[in-house]
């Protein structure tokens, strides 16, 4: 009875051995779609987010002018325009015109918080959140200047 489960044991090891590398180049060989196939589809999708993330940008602004949008909300409509147009264009001029952008965008909210600031209408922390996310655009807009 022992040597009839050795057997077994051992068949089994060795069919999962076999067939395992073997469902595994199988598996490896999935036929994929060449790049310039899906390069078109790519490209229409990052055109598709950065016209969204350039609308979302709009309502924020629009509504922060209203009082209706918090400091949060327009900072992160801005990086995430910042970060569709960085991907959509990759020419040297159009990145720096993304980050000039978004450090215009972070200077005008720097300046209408600091002025809620003064009237009392925003937080210390709120201006001082402000002036880092100016601080960060400019890092950022000075750092591809120099490459």
């Amino acid at each position: 009875m022992l040597k009839f489960a050795v057997i077994v044991l051992g068949t089994t090891l060795l069919a999962s051995w076999i067939v395992t590398p073997s469902r595994a180049a199988g598996e490896a060989q999935t036929p994929r779609l060449p790049a310039r196939e899906t390069d078109g589809e790519l490209q229409r999708l990052v055109e598709a987010r950065y016209e969204s993330a350039r609308q979302l940008l709009a309502i924020e602004e629009r509504r922060r002018k209203q009082g209706g949008s918090s400091l949060t909300s327009v900072s992160e409509a801005s990086r995430r325009a910042r970060d569709a147009a960085l991907e959509l264009n990759h020419k040297p001029e159009a990145q720096l015109a993304a980050l000039t952008n978004h450090l215009a965008i972070t200077r005008r909210l720097e300046e209408s918080v600091s002025r809620a600031a003064e009237n009392g209408a925003a937080t210390s922390s709120d201006k001082e959140l402000a002036r880092y996310w100016r601080l960060d655009a400019e890092i950022a807009l000075l750092r591809a200047k120099r490459r």
